[in-house]
Parts: structure tokens; sequence; C-alpha cells
């Protein structure tokens, strides 16, 4: 029956030098970057078998236990309690009928788009077997399954597919895939071999591959030059009828049984397997593996929806490639640092990045930065600090690196030349700032005071403002005034005649840290805060201020960068923020940002318009040429429409006297669906559009009797908002709403009126004596009510503790005092310090999965009591939330601090928690984080209470990792002095072990103790 359609493998020599060089080995390039959805977020089952985008832009995902349909915001599951023949979910495909068509491991089911549930009909000659391949022809589809290929056809021409007639195509054989060419022939994959078949001859034939035994064939994507094989012997690339060599694979992936295949947006080739997900391009060949984020190894399926995105179906989930506006750079892609904390551009083009291992000069090969080609300066290259915080270039060939360790001063060919120190005259050896004035003046921000170096002569500023600032950036206005944002005595300006004036909050500006500072186009200045937003002085001095309420997504800024069109970078604490004439827009990491939080000052544009910025974690790439595109804004899809929980269909009423309408609704954009805005209105009633926002179900109550039309649209970010989707229902009138019985109704109402006025009269006089006394008593008790109230805001209702609010009242004196104390002359045997100890009850999620909240309660209760117990009258307990608690004593030694905590780890391990009826005991254990104030022994201005309370918080998860039931106590080293406080502060937020280890922190334990 078959015969051969292709020619013979002999052929495959002549495409060789074709192909030869498509694929070369990998190298660096920037980071694949995954979010993976799991059970967790709403899919069915973790393990993904099938993907599927319908006409409307849903994307469905088959797995073990259900299918799940995704809007981008929500999944919704559908199981055999929907009309699904079986839970297992294999294949999936629409037809041009509308109808999604699913494969299950018990036969072909459909769903209708205006239909909530699926039907599986009785389609002879196809038997209900497993379904595990589905493809459509024009108005037809094909149905792969484990008894052979079946064509379902409309019964007439131009028909659709509500009764088809079915034909078998291929009989007996278990079909595995399947792919349309563009000649018309379908590729039909089975656990044999390869066929072709012809639908204007109706026949089909073997192909014959050179694999020796047979091989299944798992996947097929037919593309106008050939046809891409995935078998369980690897990947295979078929051309007139040759089979051509893929050169450049990587090793792991040469015969990795591959299970789907599809095409990328930008021309990328993508195949899942056992061992990842194989990523071609022309250049680079990658397995991408659960080190790149995948959620696992063992692959599914692939699927590039219509937006671009990848979607890949594993046994860890689904995972979406994060590729957005942004290639972003880690360790593995050659990044010397993790983080990256300048970055600069120097006269070759080149790029300088600074990190805490040294820096790295990366070059250009005009076609990618090469990472993997990278020249290095670090302690190696005479590099005496690694830690770089800023680099300058003071003539072509030279860089000034400044460190935690004085100013390098690098030359080309030469390496590190000279190390400016302390002695030299920089006011101290750790530096954070750089500026090179035209004239060759260099001016070096350091710890403890601004520098000027002429001639290689450095000599500390004398002004007493910039004598005293900690610069961390150094910038020239358009008018030639010199700015410095500082880490404690806010922006300071030195105008043209050398005067330094400092500007604050009483200039409408900020009194918090100023991280980084950009001048634009116009020579304003944009200034990145530690908490108070983002600020801008124009040209003239006019200040504005943009935080949260005005669409930023942090006031925390870390970075900014201005382009000359006017737009405005702001890297935050929750992502990247970007502004333009249309306002903010954020990105994130689903946009390829490798870190939500960025790193101070570290921003660039280069001269070809490139802009990079620095993360916590990793460097980024935001190229406009490629980049910048307005997002098209979706229709919106009104799911569902709900009146006392029925179901309300388009145009019809609302059933059964119901006067309240309930709407759910999506757009479809899945490449930033959290970029969505909705507005709406209802027609009938105000007929307003609402204020634009992010989405949230709508219910109309008690509305009146008439017709509504709603209407909703959507916009991505600040584009044009799209199409209007609207729903009509009716409202009906109630029979006692019918104008005849109004009048009947009226003369009722009044009757009953004239009785009531004659009752109300004779009680009204006889209230009246009785109220003017209840005036009197009501009046003190509601003094007495204030006076609680005001006790109970302050009090946590649970515990019976101080809460919050109380200790932001109470802890500003409690600082003042004991800066006070410290000010003054020491008094033998008198404790100034302020100790706080943050505890946190171990396991305690246990306890309510285990004996329910109640007992959770009751343990809380007790707890806290004991904790009241053990603290003498002076301090007090404040219940932190949860299960956490924070213990302030006041006038304490902190010398002391250890054994107060090992006592209050001791009483709770020894003490048993009864529960609630008799019903026994429990016993408990708790972790407790140590930090004293001042932090650095007698410096009370070192470090503000909040952080202080981080410290000891970071100790507590310390103690959690030590094995829980134990004391951390953490405190400055011997050698700590108030210039590594920035540094300590952000080492001990990712690691506070590797602050010990830097020598900046102590650590004591209630069993050993860890040197810094």
């Amino acid at each position: 029956m078959s015969h051969s359609i292709l020619r013979a493998f002999a052929c495959g020599a002549l495409r060789l030098l074709m192909l030869a060089g498509l694929i070369a080995a990998s190298t660096a390039a920037a980071s694949a970057r995954f979010q993976v959805f799991t059970s967790r977020d709403g899919l069915p089952q973790q393990q993904v078998l099938s993907l599927h985008q319908d006409g409307l832009g849903y994307l469905w995902v088959g797995t073990f236990s259900g299918l799940g349909r995704y809007n981008g915001r929500e999944f919704r599951t559908y199981s055999t309690a929907d009309g699904l023949a079986s839970n297992t979910v294999q294949a999936m495909a629409t037809t041009t009928d509308g109808q999604l068509w699913v494969g299950t491991t018990r036969g072909l089911c459909r769903r209708a788009q205006n239909n909530t549930r699926f039907e599986c009909p009785s389609l002879a000659p196809l038997p209900a077997v497993s379904v595990q391949a589905l493809v459509t022809t024009g108005s037809s589809l094909l149905v792969g399954s484990a008894e052979g290929l079946f064509l379902l056809l409309p019964a007439v021409e131009g028909g659709d597919l509500q009764q088809p007639e079915v034909r078998r195509i291929v009989p007996s054989l278990n079909i595995s895939s399947l792919a349309g060419a563009e000649d018309g022939s379908v590729w039909i994959g089975t656990q044999t071999g390869l066929l072709r078949w012809s639908p204007v001859s109706g026949q089909y034939a073997t192909v014959h591959l050179p694999m020796g035994e047979a091989s299944a064939i798992s996947a097929l994507l037919s593309e106008p030059d050939g046809v891409w094989i995935g078998s369980s012997n690897g990947l295979l690339k078929m051309a007139e009828g040759a089979i051509v060599p893929i050169p450049g694979l990587p090793e792991q992936a040469v015969d990795m049984p591959i299970s789907a295949i599809a095409r990328g947006p930008n021309g990328e080739l993508w195949a899942t397997g056992n061992r990842g997900v194989l990523r071609l391009r022309t250049d680079q060949a990658r397995l991408l593996q659960t080190d790149d984020g995948l959620a696992n190894l063992h692959n599914h399926t692939v699927l590039v929806d219509r937006e671009g995105i990848v979607w890949i179906g594993s046994d860890g989930g689904l995972s979406r490639l994060q590729t957005g506006d942004f290639e972003s750079y880690l360790r593995g892609d050659g990044l010397l640092g993790e983080m990256a904390r300048v970055v600069r551009e120097d006269a070759e083009g080149r790029l300088w990045i600074g990190s805490r291992e040294g820096v790295q000069i990366v070059s250009h090969d005009g076609q990618r930065w090469r990472f993997d080609r990278a020249q290095t300066i670090t302690r190696a290259q005479g590099l005496i600090d690694e830690r770089v915080y800023d680099v300058a270039f003071p003539a072509r060939g030279e860089a000034l690196i400044a460190t935690n360790h004085g100013v390098a001063h690098w030359r080309e060919g030469e390496g590190v030349v000279r190390v400016i120190l302390e002695q030299d005259g920089l006011p101290a050896q750790a530096t954070r700032s750089l500026r090179v004035e035209a004239d060759g003046r260099v001016w070096i921000g350091t710890m403890t005071g601004v520098a000027l170096m002429r001639d290689g002569e450095v000599r500390a500023v004398a002004d007493p403002l910039l004598s005293q600032a900690r610069a961390l950036s150094i910038r020239e206005d358009g008018r030639g005034r010199l700015w410095f944002g500082t880490l404690h005595h806010g922006l300071l300006r030195m105008d043209t005649d050398g005067s330094v004036r400092r500007l604050g909050s009483d200039a409408g500006l900020t009194d918090e840290i100023i991280w980084d500072i950009a001048v634009d186009g116009e020579g304003g200045l944009w200034i990145g805060s530690n908490g108070d937003g983002l600020l801008h002085i124009d040209r003239e001095d006019r200040v504005e201020r943009f935080t949260t309420q005005d669409g930023l997504v942090d006031n925390f800024v870390w970075n900014v960068l201005a382009e000359p069109d006017g737009t405005v970078w702001a890297y935050t604490s929750r992502g990247l923020a970007r502004k333009s004439q249309q306002g903010f827009s954020h990105f994130g990491e689903a946009d390829g940002l490798p870190s939500p939080e960025g790193s101070a000052t570290a921003a660039l544009r280069t001269r070809t318009g490139e802009l990079w910025f620095g993360a916590s974690t990793g460097l980024t790439r935001y190229a406009p040429d490629v980049a910048a595109r307005a997002p098209q804004s979706p229709a919106v899809i009104i799911e569902e429409a709900t009146a006392g929980g029925a179901q309300v269909q388009a145009g019809s009423s609302l059933p059964g006297g119901a006067r309240d309408l309930a709407l759910q609704f999506a757009a479809l954009h899945l490449q930033r669906p959290q970029d969505l805005s909705y507005r709406f209105r209802l027609l009938g009633g105000d007929g307003a559009w609402s204020a634009p926002s992010a989405y949230r179900p709508i219910t109309y109550a008690a509305l009146a009797p008439a017709s509504y039309v709603f209407e909703v649209q959507a916009r991505a970010g600040s584009g044009d908002w799209g199409p209007i989707s609207a729903f009509a229902f009716d409202v009906p009138p109630a029979a006692w709403e019918r104008p005849g019985l109004y009048v009947l109704g009226l003369l009722a109402l009044l009757a009953a009126l004239g009785l009531l006025v004659r009752f109300r009269l004779r009680r009204a006089e006889a209230r009246r004596t009785e109220l003017e006394a209840q005036i009197q008593s009501r009046t003190l008790a509601l003094a007495e009510a204030n006076r609680r109230l005001e006790q109970a805001s302050l009090s946590d209702p649970l515990t019976g503790l101080a809460n919050r609010r109380f200790l932001a009242r109470q802890v500003s004196a409690d600082v003042a005092q004991l800066r006070r104390v410290y000010r003054s002359p020491a008094a033998p045997g008198v404790h100034r310090d302020l100790v706080f100890l943050m505890v946190d009850i171990d396991h305690f999620k246990q306890i309510n999965d285990s004996h329910g909240h109640a007992a959770g309660d009751n343990v809380l209760r007790r707890f806290a009591a004991l904790l009241v117990d053990l603290i003498r009258e002076s301090d007090y307990a404040v219940r932190w939330g949860g299960e956490e608690f924070l213990i302030v004593a006041r006038q304490a030694d902190a010398h002391q601090a250890g054994a107060m905590a090992e006592r209050i780890v001791q009483r709770v391990r020894d003490t048993r928690f009864p529960l609630e009826g008799g019903q026994g005991e429990l016993g408990c254990t708790c972790s407790i984080g140590v930090a004293a104030a001042p932090f650095i022994p007698g410096d009370p201005e070192s470090l503000e209470w909040e952080q202080v309370v981080a410290l000891a918080d970071a100790a507590v998860y310390h103690a959690k990792r030590r094995g829980r039931d134990g004391w951390v106590e953490v405190a400055a080293a011997p050698n700590t002095c108030s210039a590594d406080l920035p540094d300590l502060l952000e080492g001990a937020r990712t690691s506070i072990e590797a602050s010990a280890a830097r020598g900046l922190l102590t650590l004591r334990t209630s069993t050993q103790t860890q040197p810094g």
C-alpha cells in the first residue's frame, strides 16, 4: 500500500556544507530566565503534558489531573466533572468553527466557545482510546490515536464539525505526533518510524530514517525548507529527502529523546527532552537545564504563543521564558561578581563593571558583548581591595578605581601603577565616588569627607559640609555646579563660586540617603532617594517629587538614568521604572530583569544608545532600537455573569427577581498581564467610565428595573484603550412595581401613616424625659470608653502585649534617652545600652496545623505571659507579628544580652503549654536574635533603632538555620567603624554569615562563638 516518496539518505552528504556553521558552540550570552507555575499557582497538577492557545487567546494546559485554562491572571480547572472523558490531557487543537478539541487517554472531547462544559461524542469509527496528537488542515481535524490516524471532515462543504464525517486514514499504528506540510501533505510520527500522507491521493508512505533500529517519532515541525523530527534517538532535520547534520549540539543533547519542537519569534528553535530544553540559534546551541531556571529536567511540551512567549511543560510545572525587553547577565554568563556596583564606558567603547570581586573590562566584537573574553583587574593584577564602588577615566588608556581601600590608578599595558591612600591625602581609605573634571582635577568621595586631586596631589576639601560628607555620587549640572549625593548629609551643592549648601527636606527634597544622581538633557537633576521616591530639580531649581502615589512602583530608588529624549529610568527595590510623557511604566523579572532590586549608582547609557543597569544580583541590558514598541491593547472577554448564583447569558433578563449582577472578565495579554488596566461603565445606570484600575470583579447591586449594557475596555501600559466589549441584560420589574398597584398601595400607606402619627406623639413626651437622663449617663460612659479605646489601640488584642504602634511611640524616647546618657560622663555601675531581642516560636505552624488555631492562640497567650514574667518591669515586650515577639531591654548591659536570651530559651524549653479542654500539653522551643544599640560601642549615632532590629531579625534566621532552640547575638566586630556600616547592612541583608566572615560582624551563639 505504501511507496517511497523521498530520496534515499545518501543525499545527506550534499547537505553537510549547506548547514555547516549554522549552530556554533555556546559562548557567553544573556541568561535564559523562567517564571514557573505549579499547582500552588492554580495548575490542576504539576506534570504538564500538552499546551495549546485557542482562537481567543486563552492558554490551555493539559496535565495528568485535568485541564487548566490561563487568562494571564489565574487558572480555571476542567476535569471529568466538567465533561472530559479522562483527566489526562495529551493533545489539543482549535478548529475553524471555534471548537476546542481535547485528546485524552479515553478518547476525543470538544468544547464550543459559548459552552462551559465539554462533551465526548461517539465518532465511529474513531474508538474511545488514547488520543496523542491533533492537527487541523483547513476546516478538518486529524486525530492521532493509539489505534491509528483518523480524519474528521465537515458533513457538508463549508460546514462545521458539529456532526463530522469520520474517516480512518492509517489503521492500527500507534500515532504519537503530526505536522502539516506546505504542500498539504501531513507528516505522521509513530512509535516505530515516520510516515507521510497525501490528501490528494489518500495514500501514505514510509519515510526511511538512518537510525538502524526503529525509532519512535514523538515530535514534528514542518517548515518551508524541511521538517524537524524529534525521535527517541535525538533531533533530526530533513530537507529535500535527506537528513541534514546539525553541528554544534551540546554533548548531552546529541542523543536526547525529543518530546516537542517549536519555532520561536526570533528564529530560535526549541526542543524539549528528558535532559532539559534545547535552544538553537543561528550562532549558538545551548541545552537549558534547572540551573537556567527550568522547573525540571523532564520536559514534555513547548508552545510559542501569538505574543512570542515560549511556554514549556515539564514534570515540575509550567515554565514561561522571561524575555521581555532586557537581556541579563549573571555569573554563569561570564559576569565576574554577583552584584554589579558600577558600570562605565571608556573611550574605546568598552564596559567597565565594578563588583565586590574586582573590575571586569568587556569588549564588543560587532555581534555581542564578549563576557567570555573579558579582561579583569583583581587582587592578582595589583588591586589591593576588590570591593569596587566607582570608576573614572582621567585620560585615554587610564582609569581610576574607587575601592574600600584607596583609589587604584590603572594604565593600559602596565596595570595598577599607584594606589592612593590616607597617607597620600585621602580623608579615609574607604572611597565611594569619583569625578574627573575637564581640567584634569579629580573629585574623590570617601566615607569621611571629600578630597580633590590635582596633578597627582590629593588634599581633603576644607569646606565644613564636604569635609564630613560621605559622597556616594558626584555630578555636574548644566550650569557648572557640582552636586554630591551623600549617605547621611542629604544633597549638597557646590556653586561656581565654591560655596557649598545643603538641600534637605526644608528645600522640598529629602534628608534620607541619596543613592544616585543623573543629569538630564536640559541640565536638570534626577535624584534617587532611600524611601522618599524620585526627585527632580529643573534648571530653575524647582523641585518635584514622584512617589508611589504618582505611579512609581517603589519609593526606594537605587540608581537613576536620564535619556536625551526626556525619558528617566529609576531602579527601585521592586523593579525598574521608566518615566515618559505618558507616565510611569514598570519592568520586573518577567521582562528579563535579573533581580527586582537595583544596585546603587550602577546605570549607564552608552554612546550607541544601549542602557545598562546594575542589580542586586546581576547586570541587565536594554537596547532601545530593538525593544521600543508600543504594546497593543487587547480586547476584553466577559468570562462570566451571575445573578442569584445562576449564570446569565448576554441579552437575557436577570432570573427570579434578582437585582444584583456580578461580572468577571479578562484581557488576554499574557506577555505583561501586570501592565493591564481596565475601565468600565453601565449604560442605563450613570453611564460614566470608571477610573482606570487593575482588574477586580464587578458587582452591581440593587439595580432598578430597566435595560442595561455593561461595557468594558482594557489597555496595556500607557497605550490606547482597546475595543469595547459589551454585555446587555434586563432587570424586569417585580409584580408590586407595576403601575396598577401603585394607587392601592399609596392609599393604604396614607391610612397607616395617620395612625402612626397619633401614636408617636403620645410616646414622644415620655421618651424626652427618659433621654435626658440617659444623655448624662452616656456622656460619662463615653469618656471611659475613649480611655479604654486609647489603651486598646496600643496593645495586641490576643496576647495583651504592646503592639507596634506602642513601640513607635515609645522607642523614640528610649533612643533619645540612650543618646543623652552616652553624651554624659559614665557613672560607675550604670547600664546605658538598649538591647533588642527578636523571639520567634519554632515550628508554630505545626501547632496550628495539628491542633487548630484555637490551640495556637492559647500558646501565643501563654508564651506572652511567660515573656512578661521573665523581663524586668522597666523593659517591655511587643507582639511583632504572628509568632514573633520583640523584647526591648532599657538601660541594659549589652554584654549580658546573651545571658538574657539564654534565660528565655531555657525557660521556654522547660515549659509545657496546656491545650484547651484538658486535651494534653505541648512542648515548645524558640529562636532568638539579639542586637544592641549603640551598635558600635560608644557611638550612639552609628545605627538607627530600625536597623538594629533588622539585624536582630537577621540573627533569628541564622538561629533557625543552625537548628532552632537557641540564640544568636550579632555585634560589630572590634575593628568595625562607621565607614563599614553600609557594607555591613547590605551584606547582612543577604547573608549574615558572609558579613561575619568578612570581619564586619561578630556572631555569638548559645553553643559557640564565631569571630568575624
